[in-house]
C-alpha cells in the first residue's frame, strides 16, 4: 500500500521537521539510519523553496569542470531518477579522491547515442579518445598514473530510448574479467542476442574497451615497463549483484558499484536477505544511501562551495 504522497507507511511517523526540507519525504529522511549532519545536509540540499539555480558543488579554481545546482541534487530525492551530471560528479569525487594512489580509475558517463555513431578507429585514435575522456579531470595528469597499481578501470553507462537505465563496465585487471553490472537482472544475463549478434550493452562496452585497451598499451609503453597481460585473454563475466526493487533507482546502485565493486560491498551488507518494506527494509536501505550520497558530493574536498553549504546546512 502507498500513500497518496509515494511515501510508504512503515516510513511515516510523527517528527521534527526539517530546519529546510518541506516536501512529503521529510518523515523518511529523519527516519533514516543517515547521520544528523546527513540529513541536515540533503535536507537543505532538497528544499524546493530554496533557488533551484544555486550552484552547491564546483571548483572555483577550475580544478575540475564539474558543478551542480541544487535542482540536480533533487533527482537524489526517494523515486527520484538520479541525473547524468550528479552521476558524473560522483565519478569525479571517487577519482579525486584517489589523486595519491589511483587504483580504481573511473571514466564519465557512455551514451549510447554516442557510441552508436562512432565508426572503427584505429589504435592511436581510440587512444586520445579514451584521454580526451579524462579532460573534466584537470588536475589529473593520466601520464602519471602508475599502470602496475591500476586494479579497475570502470564507467557508468546508460542505455534506452531515450537513455533510460544505468549500467556499469569494468576492465577488472585483478581477476582478468570484462564485468558488466546490471542492477535490474541481479546478473547472470547473455551478452549476446539469440540470432549471435552482440546485445546494444555488449556493442557500447566493445568501443570503450578498445579505447580502455589502447589506453593502457600506451600506458605501459611511456612508463617502459611490458604490459603483463593480453586484453585477449580476459574473460566476460556478468556477475551477481545486489537487484533494484523498482525502475527508479539504477542511479543509486550504479554509483554504489563504482565506489565499492571488488570489495565488501558494505551499502549492500545482507541485502538479499531483507525485506522489500519496513524500517529495515530495502526501501528503507535506498533512501540512506541517497542521503548518503548527496552528502557525499556536497562535503567531498573537491567541492569549493562545502564549507558555505555546511555552514548554511547546519
Amino acid at each position: 500500500m502507498l500513500y497518496s504522497d509515494n511515501t510508504y507507511p512503515e516510513r511515516r511517523r510523527a517528527v521534527k521537521k526539517s530546519k529546510y526540507l518541506a516536501s512529503p519525504y521529510d518523515d523518511a529522511v529523519h527516519k533514516s539510519a543517515a547521520t544528523e549532519l546527513q540529513k541536515k545536509l540533503s535536507t537543505y540540499a532538497w528544499n524546493p523553496e530554496l533557488d533551484k539555480d544555486h550552484i552547491m558543488y564546483c571548483s572555483d579554481n577550475k580544478a575540475h569542470l564539474y558543478s551542480l545546482q541544487r535542482a540536480d541534487f533533487w533527482t537524489l530525492q526517494k523515486d527520484e531518477w538520479v541525473s547524468c551530471f550528479v552521476i558524473n560528479s560522483w565519478v569525479n569525487c571517487l577519482n579525486w579522491n584517489q589523486q595519491d594512489n589511483m587504483t580504481r580509475l573511473v571514466t564519465p558517463l557512455v551514451n549510447y547515442f554516442d557510441m552508436e555513431r562512432m565508426p572503427p578507429v584505429t589504435k592511436t585514435i581510440a587512444h586520445w579518445r579514451f584521454v580526451d575522456r579524462l579532460k573534466n579531470f584537470k588536475y589529473m595528469d593520466w601520464k602519471a598514473i602508475d599502470p602496475t597499481k591500476l586494479e579497475y578501470i570502470m564507467t557508468p553507462a546508460i542505455a534506452g530510448n531515450p537513455g533510460s537505465h544505468y549500467v556499469c563496465f569494468v576492465v577488472n585487471f585483478k581477476s582478468h574479467k570484462f564485468e558488466f553490472l546490471n542492477s535490474l537482472t541481479g546478473g547472470g544475463e547473455k551478452l549476446q542476442l539469440p540470432n549471435g549478434e552482440p546485445s546494444l550493452y555488449k556493442q557500447m562496452f566493445d568501443v570503450w574497451l578498445n579505447e580502455v585497451e589502447a589506453f593502457m598499451t600506451e600506458l605501459y609503453k611511456l612508463w617502459k615497463i611490458k604490459m603483463p597481460f593480453q586484453f585477449t585473454t580476459f574473460n566476460w563475466d556478468t556477475p551477481k549483484v545486489p537487484t533494484q526493487v523498482d525502475s527508479d533507482n539504477c542511479g543509486v546502485f550504479c554509483m554504489k558499484f563504482l565506489d565499492e565493486w571488488g570489495g565488501e560491498m558494505q551499502s549492500f551488507k545482507g541485502w538479499s536477505k531483507l525485506r522489500k518494506h519496513g524500517d529495515n527494509g530495502k526501501i528503507a536501505k535506498i533512501m540512506d544511501l541517497r542521503i548518503d550520497l548527496c552528502s557525499a558530493i556536497l562535503t567531498n574536498s573537491s567541492n569549493s562551495r562545502k564549507e558555505q553549504v555546511l555552514k548554511d546546512a547546519t
